[in-house]
């Protein structure tokens, strides 16, 4: 049975399927490592863009037959239809004028897709990842990807959420990941404390692609 609510901007009742993974339908690349560089923002914005411009031009990733319902990730054999864009670009450009992040040290989200409108950004294979700010190099960018808009929504209803996510795609999310919960996270869902009724830091980007029901606990 789908979920049904009301949506108060388009003024009707929405229809939500219980489940929903974009990875499902091939729409997502491969989870990438970080590493040591506190660049999350670069991360997350490019996987949203990839996963934007798979969704708008019906471009997938060929995943293994063998892949079970909660194991989902590409091997490097497997080939792609699907945008590898630079975190490194991001890393190394995005830090002068108008844009605020910091290269390895710390970043927002917002600039990073501001930066990605005005400058474009260049393709992984042209301009690799390389866990450290480097001096930018614009010789790099010469086959680049633009966004035309992004927007921001403060705080959301879950239902919201799901209906953009749904509707439109992967998403991005603020969390605070200082709990011994990450740090030690192997697979699973993480259960933190409620921490709603006081103000907590928002110290890490992630990318929510979907959500599900496991016995009874629901999960992005």
């Amino acid at each position: 049975m789908p979920l049904r609510y009301y949506n108060g901007t388009s003024g009707g009742t929405v229809e939500l399927p219980l489940e929903f993974d974009w990875r499902r339908l091939n729409k997502v690349t491969k989870a990438r490592d970080q590493l040591s560089c506190n660049c999350c923002y670069a991360f997350t914005v490019v996987a949203t863009i990839e996963s934007a411009i798979a969704i708008r031009n019906n471009l997938s990733v060929y995943l293994t037959d063998s892949m079970g319902d909660e194991d989902y990730y590409l091997n490097d054999d497997n080939s792609s239809q699907l945008l590898d864009l630079s975190e490194q670009q991001i890393v190394d450009c995005s830090g002068a004028g108008k844009y605020r992040n910091n290269g390895c040290e710390y970043g927002f989200i917002d600039d990073t897709y501001q930066y990605v409108m005005d400058r474009g950004v260049a393709t992984e294979a042209d301009y690799p990842y390389a866990e450290t700010k480097s001096v930018c190099d614009d010789e790099k960018r010469a086959n680049h990807t633009y966004i035309a808009r992004y927007e921001h929504i403060s705080h959301p209803s879950i239902n919201q959420m799901k209906d953009i996510i749904y509707r439109r795609g992967p998403v991005i999310a603020l969390i605070n990941n200082d709990g011994l919960d990450f740090l030690f996270y192997d697979h699973g869902i993480i259960k933190t404390p409620n921490k709603s009724a006081k103000r907590v830091k928002l110290n890490h980007a992630s990318v929510i692609v979907g959500w599900g029901l496991n016995n009874g606990t629901e999960y992005w």
